[in-house]
């Protein structure tokens, strides 16, 4: 707790992290059952930006995997309830993107998880995150939607999404919350099929006029938490249902 990614990496830090690891294979000896490093989740808060984040966290995840762990699991940090834009919560989906063979999943971004007050994750949510951490740990193929392209054709922008294999995009009502356009006022928002997979993985934006600009999500103090989500569900046993909600994102848009 409270231990930043290099800390991590060595030292001290590496040290107990071995000992978790250990401890936990001795504690399964004692009933004739054989530990395994089986999956590491790390949840960090973006008080820790830095220019090295990115690297930083891949360096840690490498480490974890020569070490033995089949998969570490990252939960995308935003430090409030309504912010994306902290140079920790990009570097973590940058890290994902550029991981090569080293087995990280995203869980979730705490952003869409209810709060008390603006830093805090209340109990609740808590558990629906340690839910969540637990299915991503037991499926490798785990995602969020992540948006990757933002096109603009006129007034039109379409932005791609990666999406779970199986799984589609499916925005709550209004869909245009956590959108912002710099260069125009967005109209509409909604979801159509991308014509080379004829998944529903693509969100359609119309705006008032056609300008370039920076297209955000649930990114800045000033957006409301995004709600775009794929129709992936289950319910948590707090009562509430569970998702998996969209990564914050920013595209700087010709």
């Amino acid at each position: 707790m409270g231990a930043t990614l290099p800390e991590l990496t060595s030292g001290q830090g590496w040290l107990n992290v071995l000992r978790a690891r250990d401890q936990f294979v001795q504690q399964l000896a004692a009933y004739d059952r054989i530990g395994q490093f089986d999956a590491v989740t790390i949840m960090h808060g973006a008080g820790s930006d830095s220019p090295t984040y990115a690297a930083d966290l891949r360096a840690l995840v490498t480490k974890l995997g020569e070490a033995g762990a089949r998969q570490i699991n990252v939960m995308v940090p935003c430090g409030t309830s309504q912010r994306g834009d902290f140079a920790s919560t990009q570097a973590t989906i940058e890290a994902f993107r550029d991981r090569g063979v080293a087995p990280m999943r995203l869980v979730a971004p705490l952003y869409a998880c209810p709060r008390s007050g603006l830093v805090n994750p209340t109990p609740e949510a808590v558990t629906m995150l340690a839910e969540l951490d637990a299915l991503c740990a037991a499926d490798p193929s785990w995602l969020p939607p992540m948006a990757f392209l933002a096109r603009r054709t006129g007034n039109i922008i379409d932005v791609d999404f990666e999406v779970m294999a199986g799984f589609s995009l499916l925005p709550s009502a209004p869909v245009t919350l956590g959108l912002t356009y710099s260069g125009a006022a967005i109209t509409t928002a909604g979801v159509v099929d991308d014509p080379l997979t004829g998944l529903m993985t693509r969100l359609r934006i119309t705006l008032t006029t056609a300008a370039a600009g920076t297209l955000r999500y649930a990114f800045g103090p000033a957006a409301a938490d995004g709600n775009m989500r794929d129709n992936w569900s289950v319910m948590s046993r707090t009562g509430q249902p569970l998702y998996r909600h969209a990564l914050p994102f920013q595209f700087e848009v010709s």
